[in-house]
């Protein structure tokens, strides 16, 4: 019997300690929450921070807007990139899946799979065999995100992942990848502007790095001035008119019956100085098919 008493009596001792205990710790809550409310801020931002850089199985993203803004942080705590090997829109699949009728437009997706950059591997034609060699970032690797519409249709679950990767990972290999150099429309704006001006490649490559901040190489710029200039159309008007208002060239366009065009017989100042002083001596310059752009 006395020893049934010693247990109680020590349970009784330990609940009171451990409510002395519980009690403590609200106090100093309460005391760190008055006097330091920063700390809080803090601990909340970094429990938000922490839950976007981590993404788990289970996750569930209302949009797919806020899936790419996790899937961003992801990258870039990690230093891996993804693309979107298979996807089917949340549209497409309504008569199967008659749960995705009430769903936002902003879900996109009805599933989405997105795989490494360095997933898969390449292989040469047979007919290429003997080119040149050619580089490529595939190795092999199978990591993956996988996600679905969920069992409501009112969001995305991340269902299936594997982020086991079979490269290196460093912040320098992943700046350097080309979805991380990619520049925005006003920032190649700028580049053709510059290169317009005749500025030298590697003042843009340093004035560009140093304003974006990511890693821009010459080939980069090469490709911005290639894809971005425009080929010259003028029109026959435009021509003359330029002719006329630039060089002040007399100009007298020769067509047939069908408008067709004969001949363009052009006179700058010199030309015509020169006519007024010798007109027993005529020069005549013939141009036939050239593609040249003024």
């Amino acid at each position: 019997m006395s020893g049934y008493l010693l247990s109680i009596r020590t349970l009784i001792k330990l609940l009171s300690y451990y409510h002395y205990l519980i009690r403590l710790s609200v106090h100093c809550f309460n005391i760190i929450k008055i006097r330091f409310p920063y700390i809080i801020l803090i601990l909340k931002v970094y429990k938000k921070y922490i839950k976007i850089l981590t993404m788990r199985v289970g996750d569930v993203f209302k949009t797919y807007a806020d899936f790419e803004e996790a899937l961003s942080q992801y990258k870039k705590s990690t230093f891996v990139d993804f693309y979107i090997k298979d996807s089917k829109t949340a549209k497409s699949q309504i008569r199967r899946y008659p749960k995705l009728a009430n769903s936002s437009e902003q879900l996109k997706y009805y599933y989405v799979k997105l795989a490494c950059v360095h997933g898969g591997s390449y292989r040469k034609k047979n007919s290429c065999q003997d080119l040149r060699s050619t580089s490529s970032m595939r190795q092999g690797c199978e990591a993956y995100i996988y996600l679905i519409a969920n069992a409501k249709g009112d969001a995305l679950e991340l269902t299936r992942m594997n982020d086991e990767h079979n490269h290196e990972k460093s912040e320098t290999l992943f700046s350097h990848l080309p979805n991380q150099r990619r520049v925005t429309p006003q920032e190649k704006m700028e580049v053709l502007e510059l290169m317009k001006l005749k500025a030298n490649k590697k003042l843009i490559q340093h004035k560009m790095q140093t304003k974006t901040g990511k890693v821009i190489n010459l080939k980069d710029i090469a490709n911005i001035y290639t894809t971005g200039k425009t080929p010259s159309h003028n029109s026959l008007s435009e021509i003359v008119e330029q002719l006329q208002n630039t060089y002040n060239c007399t100009v007298e366009i020769s067509a047939d019956s069908d408008q067709n065009l004969i001949g363009l017989f052009i006179q700058d100042k010199i030309m015509q100085n020169t006519f007024k002083a010798f007109p027993e001596v005529g020069n005549i310059e013939v141009y036939w098919k050239l593609d040249v752009y003024f």
